[in-house]
């Protein structure tokens, strides 16, 4: 089956919907945008047809397996990624990945990024 998941904070229709969580893929127009902006991937066994959606290959990370210590990836939790993975979440986040030799250096790359928290929703009975 496939899944359409966050890949950053996505605010949408009042709702934060953080990395690792499953997106609708309802609004033709939506998906192609999230899409578009690396903001979301498609998981599952194929491609979405009515979206024209990607599927991501075999052996891809869920983003939300990634550890974020101090607003930093864990070296660690990058490591579990493949490379072709890695640098495509460095292309997400602007890098330039093409002087890393092996994935030691990618994840060092990857880990040296501070990550931007998402805005806290507020309280409305506050």
């Amino acid at each position: 089956m496939k899944t359409l998941i966050a890949t950053r904070p996505i605010l949408y229709q009042g709702r934060m919907i953080q990395p690792g969580d499953r997106l609708p893929a309802d609004e033709k127009k939506m998906v192609e945008a999230w899409l578009r902006a690396g903001s979301a991937c498609w998981v599952g066994d194929a491609p979405a047809a009515d979206t024209g959606g990607e599927a991501v290959p075999d052996g891809a990370v869920i983003p939300n397996t990634l550890d974020i210590v101090d607003g930093h990836f864990t070296v660690d939790s990058l490591m579990t990624l493949t490379r072709e993975s890695m640098e495509e979440l460095a292309r997400d986040l602007g890098l330039d990945s093409a002087k890393c030799k092996n994935k030691s250096e990618l994840a060092q790359l990857l880990a040296a990024v501070e990550l931007e928290a998402a805005p806290e929703e507020e309280d409305p009975a506050t």
